[in-house]
């Protein structure tokens, strides 16, 4: 489930709220399932809301466990701000270029890094394109290259 508790509790959304989803997402790409699973979504909820993520993390490397306690707590306020997350890019991207700097391998030199709104772009198109396929409106063409396969 990648719904935030303050959403299961009827509150408000918010960039919190994002920022959670996104957390969830890291973390079943790291793990390949998400943190809180049960048989039952009354189940499921229970654990979402009560269990913390804590003990879900082992095996996670400590950089990205640091960043998935903070935007996985349960208080909407503890969470990551705005311009935490901005802080956060701005780092990677640092990071990414020193690598580049130091790379022994010449095909990391080549590897791009999206500004922030090309990667919101992408991630709201697909997003979109997913709902609407999902819920079978419209049948919207993709562009060859959103297309992972080409």
């Amino acid at each position: 489930m990648y719904m935030p508790p303050e959403a299961l509790k009827s509150s408000r959304y918010s960039f919190s709220s994002d920022i959670w989803s996104i957390c969830i997402i890291l973390y079943e790409m790291l793990k390949g399932f998400t943190p809180w699973r049960a048989r039952s979504e009354e189940v499921l909820v229970s654990k979402l809301l009560n269990e913390p993520i804590g003990g879900l993390l082992e095996g996670i490397p400590y950089e990205c466990r640091e960043f998935l306690m903070k935007g996985l707590n349960k208080e909407v306020s503890e969470r990551y701000k705005p311009e935490e997350i901005e802080g956060i890019i701005a780092e990677f991207r640092r990071i990414v270029a020193d690598e580049r700097k130091t790379a022994r391998n010449s095909h990391l030199e080549n590897i791009p890094v999206p500004t922030i709104q090309a990667q919101q772009a992408v991630f709201i198109k697909n997003s979109a394109l997913d709902v609407a396929h999902q819920q079978q409106i419209v049948a919207i063409p993709r562009s060859p290259l959103s297309n992972p396969l080409r």
